[in-house]
């Protein structure tokens, strides 16, 4: 049987495994042609952020601030929540080229 940690970790590695095959894939398209995909920067720093999130929440990091404890998975939640504009202004930038055309 697999343990709560063990899953976590297993899904962080799968999770960041894509992420970096989105990475590799989004900078290509970035640096051949922004006029064409001018959303891809924004995505590829998007998910930049969150494989940071990722390994945040694999580790064992938490923040005390005064009585207030955030431990790993808010502190990937903090993150991701930073993450999270980049993606919907990086689709919202290839949306509104499709309506240009």
């Amino acid at each position: 049987m697999i343990k709560s940690d063990q899953r976590e970790q297993t899904t962080a590695a799968t999770e960041s495994d894509a992420g970096y095959s989105s990475v590799g894939s989004n900078l290509a398209v970035t640096r051949r042609d922004q006029r064409q995909f001018p959303g891809a920067g924004l995505i590829t720093s998007g998910i930049l952020i969150t494989i940071l999130a990722t390994a945040i929440q694999t580790s064992s990091l938490e923040v005390r601030a005064g009585q207030i404890i955030v431990d790993n998975n808010g502190l990937f939640r903090l993150v991701q929540l930073m993450a999270l504009p980049l993606l919907v202004e990086g689709v919202r930038a290839g949306l509104q080229l499709d309506r240009e055309v």
